[in-house]
């Protein structure tokens, strides 16, 4: 049987912890985010960790540039998904993965955030080279994760990159199809699931054994990804008991045969 989904940690600023699974949100988490102090800053606005069912706990930090970015002071970079969280437990309990999928395998987590936990997940699981990836405003904060978590002889196996998936230059396309295994966490939305779309269908011409691995919320992008790649590739669904009712569209996109 797979061990049920373990607890999410939230440390506050005075070192204070609490509980929390997967329908629990943590009173941090509902605040709203602090005023921009200054163009660049870093600013920590909180610590969780990640507990594996291994025993690796990996602290996550809320961190960002304060210059505010794509979507204003509040990054959508600077928060800790459950979706990320879902796909995290998946990656480490479900029996089409676990250390003897990610053994050896060269893994990229595309729009990572600042906690990039199913990357970091990967990399406790054995991939010989992890990369995460975000645009240029998260990169402190999951440069900060990274950094807190994987001591600098480790990260050969790991590291932090810049990365706008949606408009990938033909360099970058061929550096992501070179990987084993590309992870994705809430990429699909309505005004993205073309992009990730020609983005598969893209890295797949170039690398018929690449394999990536999603969770998304939004139902009605994930059907239409799937109806428009169907000619291309094969979407294998996978279920877990770590899954919330709102996380629970996790497949395998491979080529079809």
């Amino acid at each position: 049987l797979i061990p049920p989904p373990p607890p999410l940690v939230c440390r506050g600023g005075r070192g204070g912890a609490c509980g929390m699974g997967d329908d629990e949100k943590s009173e941090s988490s509902k605040q709203p985010a602090p005023p921009c102090a200054g163009q660049g800053q870093l600013v920590l606005r909180e610590e969780r960790s990640f507990l594996m069912g291994c025993g690796r706990e990996l602290c996550l930090k809320i961190a960002g540039a304060t210059s505010g970015g794509t979507y204003g002071c509040r990054a959508t970079g600077q928060v800790v998904w459950e979706t990320s969280l879902a796909l995290g437990r998946v990656l480490e309990h479900h029996p089409s993965f676990g250390e003897a999928f990610f053994c050896g395998r060269r893994v990229v987590e595309l729009g990572a955030g600042c906690s990039a936990v199913p990357g970091q997940v990967a990399a406790v699981l054995g991939a010989a080279e992890v990369v995460v990836t975000d645009l240029p405003e998260e990169l402190p904060g999951l440069q900060a994760t990274i950094t807190e978590n994987w001591p600098a002889e480790a990260r050969t196996t790991i590291s932090a990159e810049v990365l706008d998936w949606t408009a990938c230059s033909d360099a970058e396309i061929r550096r992501l199809a070179s990987a084993d295994v590309i992870l994705s966490a809430d990429g699909l939305f309505e005004e993205t699931w073309e992009l990730l779309k020609a983005l598969c269908l893209r890295l797949v011409e170039k690398n018929p054994q690449l394999v990536l691995v999603m969770a998304n919320t939004n139902r009605k992008a994930v059907h239409r990804f799937k109806r428009h790649v169907a000619h291309a590739l094969q979407c294998e669904s996978v279920q877990h008991n770590s899954l919330s009712p709102l996380s629970d569209v996790v497949w395998i996109v491979t080529p079809a045969s």
